[in-house]
């Protein structure tokens, strides 16, 4: 899988390459559609096209299930580990504005957490 799509409007949205190798290819290719959908209120229509585009250049993907997005509730959980870390002070060079943004990050998080996992069942049918 290359590490760079290329949009119609020349644009041009980077795809992890090492997760593509070690994630199963549905986790990637769902975690990328759902990015370009955007995750609070995911477009359903940007969704189901990007998979198209992946179908059209040879991708295999048919319907996905709930378990189809845990890359997505990894990172999540991973992003929330790092913010967390960084408001508890495991990075001394960080300043006490860049902790107080931490905290912002580990609340803003902990409620787009909340959003995907009622959202899992919904963005899966929009694959059947």
């Amino acid at each position: 899988m290359a590490d760079r799509l290329e949009r119609a409007d020349a644009t041009s949205v980077a795809i992890d390459a090492l997760a593509a190798i070690t994630a199963a290819e549905e986790l990637e290719v769902t975690e990328a559609a759902l990015r370009w959908a955007g995750t609070g209120d995911a477009d359903q229509a940007v969704f189901c096209s990007f998979l198209d585009g992946y179908r059209a250049a040879g991708g295999v993907i048919d319907g996905l299930t709930e378990r189809d997005f845990g890359k997505w509730i990894a990172a999540l959980l991973g992003w929330f580990s790092f913010q967390g870390r960084r408001v508890l002070g495991d990075w001394p060079t960080d300043t006490p504005a860049e902790r107080k943004e931490a905290a912002a990050h580990v609340g803003w998080t902990i409620e787009r957490l909340r959003r995907s996992l009622d959202s899992l069942s919904r963005w899966a049918s929009w694959a059947a």
